[in-house]
């Protein structure tokens, strides 16, 4: 692989660990399958590619890549590695297989001779469970009381610390699932047909087939993708032999019927045959002509015009002008000049100047009343 190929790589590998993308892991490890001699820096890649990608790992792979590189787990950002434990346990339906992984994955722990610290990862395990536990389940509580107690544990840096308590805890979850597990199951259970299609049931996980996906991989890296074996063509069984038809059967005679045989077309006479007489059917009565009916013809009625009302001789003289054509000056010259009221350009019949003088002398009336009443009390209280 060459350093912009190694360049593109380490950029995908980079996603699938940042996404925890479970597909786009399988098929860089796909890639690197067809590599031979890889170098330190992809060998380190490809195994934690592997965690990524941990829940659709086949089981015996899983519990040698916690043997031999559980470590290298904690060196992910992020990575979460006992959800993932727990994924890949939920993935196996049966109990059986269950138990089985678990307890392959509690012997990979006790195995493991990776150094965390001063100690072997299988040494902090078996000091762990030496120590006096609370309860027969153990649980965070005894984590945090061994780490606490412990002399070696002091010794280790926090990032260090961090990494035995996710060892304690995966340990305690295995052991207290198994007991769980291993417990007599209800005699009443259904069973699982034999042809179950497990696949149903673990969306995600890579089958068989989803390992052509890695063209993708291939043409962004800018690598030739391995040829593939040539398919053989499947053998054709021979075709089996064939019954002979069924002999055909005549045909039975033909019921009488009541009705009328249908007319059909007359066939050509044969020479040296006498010609049958065929029934002659009545020709049908000619049809009479219908006759015309005249049309109608169309008038159009001269409307009535309606008749106008009388007008009183009394009121002519203020009758307005009636019609299309009318002016406005002539309506308002035929008004009369007997209305009260002030008309423009007309005399007024009410006497403008006699009433302001009745007005105003009936005011002058009043006041004088008033003021000889005030005058009067004014008297009143200065003479009491």
């Amino acid at each position: 692989m060459t350093e912009p190929d190694l360049a593109k790589f380490k950029k995908f590998a980079g996603q699938a660990m940042a996404y925890d993308d479970i597909k786009l892991a399988n098929q860089l490890l796909e890639v690197l399958k067809q590599e031979s001699g890889l170098s330190r820096e992809l060998e380190d890649l490809k195994v934690k590619l592997q965690f990524v990608k941990f829940p659709a790992l086949p089981e015996d792979s899983a519990m040698s890549l916690v043997q031999t590189h559980l470590l290298a787990s904690f060196a992910i950002p992020d990575y979460d590695l006992v959800n993932k434990i727990g994924l890949k346990i939920s993935w196996l339906i049966i109990p059986e297989e269950q138990i089985s992984f678990m307890q392959g994955l509690l012997d990979a722990l006790n195995k493991n001779v990776e150094q965390l610290g001063n100690k072997a990862v299988k040494d902090w395990v078996k000091e762990y469970y030496d120590s006096p536990a609370a309860a027969a389940m153990r649980s965070s509580l005894d984590q945090v009381s061994y780490m606490n107690k412990s002399t070696a544990v002091k010794t280790l840096t926090p990032e260090q610390r961090n990494f035995l308590l996710t060892i304690l805890k995966i340990t305690d979850s295995l052991k207290n699932q198994l007991q769980e597990l291993q417990s007599p199951l209800n005699p009443k259970e259904a069973k699982i047909p034999e042809d179950f299609d497990y696949s149903t049931l673990m969306p995600g996980v890579i089958q068989p087939g989803d390992v052509d996906t890695t063209k993708d991989i291939y043409t962004a890296l800018g690598l030739d993708k391995p040829e593939e074996p040539a398919a053989t063509a499947p053998t054709v069984p021979a075709p089996a032999p064939v019954a002979p038809p069924p002999k055909q059967q005549p045909a039975p005679a033909p019921l009488p019927s009541s009705s009328p045989p249908l007319r059909t077309a007359r066939a050509a006479p044969v020479q040296g045959r006498p010609q049958q007489q065929q029934p002659q059917r009545p020709e049908p009565p000619a049809v009479l002509p219908i006759k015309a009916v005249p049309a109608v013809a169309q008038t159009t009625p001269t409307p009535t015009p309606k008749p106008q009302p009388e007008i009183p001789a009394a009121l002519q003289s203020v009758a307005r002008p009636v019609g299309a054509n009318v002016n406005m000056q002539d309506i308002l010259n035929s008004r009369g000049k007997q209305r009260g009221g002030v008309v423009f350009g007309e005399q007024t019949n009410v006497q403008v100047e006699e009433m302001s003088q009745r007005i105003e002398a009936d005011r002058r009336q009043k006041q004088t009343e008033i003021d000889k009443k005030l005058a009067a009390l004014k008297n009143r209280k200065n003479n009491p």
